[in-house]
């Protein structure tokens, strides 16, 4: 049996399209029975050996049993999903990604090439009673191509967002006052006397121990002991200002880090719209040809049942 008939049992089976079938054949391995390629997967339609396994191939490399369980496959996630486009993302990308709503780019330029050769082939063969199916897969791929660029556009409002509220000027609110304590008011109230109370101490304690010239000594040691103070108020105070500095140079870094981050992936997003754009002129351009060659068709087929006129046969009677 030929790939051709393996298509075309393959569609019995699953009701897909044959064409479609083999689209997914080329995108996959070029209809290349004997393809193995680097995470594992084989065959025509590229199995990985555990799907095979729970499919039943016993023969990976056999193209008829390689494309039948490949359908088969491919219906699963069609049956899952009511998309083609889907289907594609879970066949590509696997189950589990397409459940959890993560898209590879690998993926998106995969779903792109089947719907590629999937309107190739409808052109070569142009099938009527297949007309509908085809119409309805390629219409879903368009959407899907429409729905990818919405939530890009919608990555994109939220990337310039995210710019514009990095880049405005940080607005601060006024500082509260901070309610203090009895023990807090206290010392803010003794906080400015200390240049006076620590010489009088001092002064005190030496004349009672020395007489007046210890009271001179004690009031000069009492001085000294109030500039250290300032100086240690001085050093805390500055070292305070040296950690909110390197706070907000941090800050900064990040913010710095983060904008560089998000110009990267705007260039990527603009890259992609362009190759979305790109691809999405040429699926029309393609539509258009299809409908046109169908219309051809159609025209040549009434052309060729209406106005078919027989000839009747006439004969010369020679009277003389």
């Amino acid at each position: 049996m030929g790939m051709k008939e393996s298509f075309l049992e393959a569609s019995k089976r699953t009701g897909i399209d044959p064409l479609f079938l083999e689209a997914v054949g080329i995108a996959e391995s070029r209809l290349n029975p004997k393809a193995v390629s680097k995470a594992g997967a084989r065959g025509v339609m590229q199995l990985m050996p555990g799907t095979a396994k729970e499919l039943g191939v016993k023969n990976v490399y056999d193209p008829n049993e390689n494309i039948l369980a490949g359908s088969e496959y491919l219906k699963q996630r069609l049956d899952e999903t009511g998309s083609y486009p889907k289907a594609l993302w879970g066949y590509n990308a696997g189950p589990g990604n397409l459940k959890n709503g993560i898209l590879p780019k690998e993926t998106i330029e995969y779903i792109g090439n089947v719907m590629e050769n999937y309107q190739k082939l409808i052109g070569d063969n142009m099938d009527n009673n297949m007309a509908d199916v085809q119409k309805k897969t390629l219409a879903e791929a368009k959407l899907f191509n429409d729905e990818l660029a919405s939530n890009a556009d919608n990555r994109k409002l939220a990337f310039n967002a995210q710019i514009k509220a990095m880049s405005a000027p940080k607005q601060t609110a006024p500082e509260q006052p901070k309610k203090l304590s009895f023990g807090e008011k206290v010392g803010e109230t003794t906080k400015g006397l200390s240049d006076i109370i620590y010489p009088l101490i001092g002064a005190i304690a030496g004349g009672l121990g020395a007489g007046p010239m210890g009271a001179l000594l004690g009031l000069g040691q009492g001085m000294v002991g109030a500039r250290g103070m300032r100086n240690e108020e001085r050093e805390t105070s500055a070292l305070e200002d040296l950690k909110s500095l390197q706070l907000e140079q941090t800050g900064n870094q990040a913010g710095i880090e983060n904008l560089v981050d998000i110009f990267n992936a705007q260039t990527n997003y603009d890259k992609y719209v362009a190759a979305r754009e790109a691809k999405n002129r040429e699926l029309q351009q393609n539509e258009d040809f299809l409908n046109d060659m169908k219309a051809r068709r159609e025209a040549q087929s009434g052309a060729n049942k209406f106005n078919f006129a027989p000839t009747v046969p006439t004969m010369r009677i020679d009277l003389d």
